[in-house]
């Protein structure tokens, strides 16, 4: 997720249309816009159901760990994920917004690569289809104010706890902490990534989050270092 600079902005293309964004949140935003749309569809739905077939129900660990492996691994009972996504850079003239379906579809007919933005988005697709709440993270070395890698990042447990006002009245859901999901670095299993630089996060939930302890109203989370 490397953004090109435009003037005012970053500039991104979404199939074939080039769209600018004011900043990197903003296009962090965008992407995730496009994931959350894609978690309805019967197609993600279908895959997000036959990947995680031999989890238990409420196995929240399982679910995790079924769709890591989907994509990184693959699936030999899914023929679009059958060999797993294989990690492509993006073209040279712009960032590359796909939408989780579109990827799908390109997978089915064999051509199943996509960059880290492509990886986050397909893993939150699948995993928000059956019921997480789910976000994109962007990561840029510390000291530095541009962002050039992004992973997904799934709020543990998967149906966290609600919250209540002083009145009674519900306004949202706690979780624990927020697991990562990066099928782009070999040597990344469930839950591992850079401990060192600065983050962005766009979850889709709304309500009460969780980033590394840290309880946040959706979207007050924004940028801050690790």
């Amino acid at each position: 997720m490397s953004f090109g600079s435009v003037k005012g902005g970053y500039k991104y293309a979404q199939g074939a249309t080039f769209l600018e964004a004011e900043d990197q949140q903003a296009a962090l935003n965008a992407l995730a816009a496009l994931t959350w749309e894609a978690t309805i569809h019967p197609d993600v739905r279908f895959i997000a159901e036959k990947i995680t077939r031999d989890c238990a129900s409420r196995n929240d660990r399982c679910e995790l760990t079924a769709v890591f492996n989907a994509v990184r691994y693959g699936d030999p009972e899914i023929p679009p994920l059958k060999n797993g996504v294989k990690y492509m850079n993006d073209p040279r003239l712009a960032d590359y917004f796909e939408s989780p379906v579109d990827r799908i579809r390109m997978c089915a007919k064999g051509a199943c690569a996509t960059d880290c933005d492509g990886h986050a988005a397909l893993i939150c697709a699948l995993l928000g289809s059956i019921g997480w709440a789910c976000g994109l993270r962007a990561w840029g070395p510390a000291g530095s104010k541009h962002y050039t890698h992004v992973y997904a990042v799934a709020l543990f447990p998967k149906t966290g706890v609600e919250v209540y006002d002083r009145n009674g009245n519900m306004i949202g859901r706690e979780f624990k902490e927020a697991i990562a999901l990066d099928t782009t670095v070999p040597s990344f299993r469930v839950g591992s990534e850079a401990r060192r630089g600065n983050v962005l996060n766009a979850y889709f939930d709304v309500g009460v989050g969780a980033d590394d302890g840290k309880k946040r109203f959706w979207p007050a989370d924004r940028r801050r270092r690790i």
